[in-house]
């Protein structure tokens, strides 16, 4: 931790990891350079799926029958979507085209997009994102199909249980400042053969997730779990790559209210 706390006064260090990567005939770093290249590596992999906990507000406005926006502020990025309902009766029609699933059952599919420059909250990471100039933008179209059962009740007075499956599509441009990793050094980085990492890249990703609400009539309390596998492909980091997948769990706990149209 006292080495992640002092990474903004390694500057030497950074330089000399550069030069050791380009240097021919050289096989292996020194071990504070081993564990600089592994704080950058961290940098990507926590960018591009974090960890942590987080606060989510959410709003929703119906606009017409079976069809609402909504609004979310999810751990400081701004999150739209629309979403409509296909199966299910409402207040204005028993069902739509003629599907009907029964009173109990509800469907609805959606449209959601995000976007978010990132910032690396960690203590140590914080500091190196600065010297070093990394920047990490990320854009996010996520298109969710799901199914609910009303719990005793109709229009899931009392609650219900939801599943379903999602697709998700990023669009990831990253990329380290030139001209402070130039700073680093007296000659000319292309004089030296060193090339800044930067990338442009989509990336496809698939899930499913269930959740339970129970409440009554304005109140529920929503407990619910997603599961995404994600392969983020590979990352050029000076002269070797990275490749980065997995699965992510995302557990939510929340209170939901309904405050207008009662």
């Amino acid at each position: 931790e006292a080495q992640v706390a002092r990474i903004d006064e390694r500057t030497e260090s950074l330089r000399a990891l550069f030069t050791t990567m380009h240097a021919e005939n050289t096989r292996r770093l020194d071990s504070q350079d081993q564990k600089l290249d592994k704080l950058i590596r961290a940098m990507i992999i926590y960018s591009v799926d974090p960890i942590g906990m987080g606060f989510d507000f959410n709003v929703r406005y119906g606009v017409w029958d079976r069809f609402d926006i909504g609004y979310k502020m999810d751990s400081g990025v701004h999150v739209f979507d629309t979403r409509f309902q296909f199966a299910g009766p409402t207040k204005q029609s028993p069902n739509f085209l003629g599907i009907n699933l029964g009173p109990h059952w509800f469907g609805s599919i959606g449209v959601q997009y995000s976007q978010q420059d990132f910032e690396i909250p960690l203590p140590g990471l914080d500091k190196l994102q600065k010297l070093i100039g990394y920047k990490f933008e990320k854009q996010d179209i996520l298109i969710p199909i799901a199914f609910s059962y009303s719990l005793w009740g109709n229009e899931e007075k009392f609650g219900s249980v939801s599943f379903g499956a999602a697709y998700n599509y990023s669009r990831l441009k990253w990329g380290l400042d030139e001209g402070l990793i130039q700073d680093l050094f007296v000659d000319t980085l292309a004089s030296m053969g060193i090339t800044v990492p930067g990338g442009d890249q989509a990336v496809h990703s698939f899930g499913g997730f269930v959740n339970i609400k129970l409440g009554y009539k304005y109140v529920y309390v929503i407990a619910s779990l997603s599961v995404y596998y994600q392969n983020y492909g590979k990352f050029r980091l000076f002269d070797y790559s990275a490749s980065y997948s997995g699965v992510t769990f995302v557990p939510t706990i929340g209170v939901v209210g309904q405050f207008f149209g009662m």
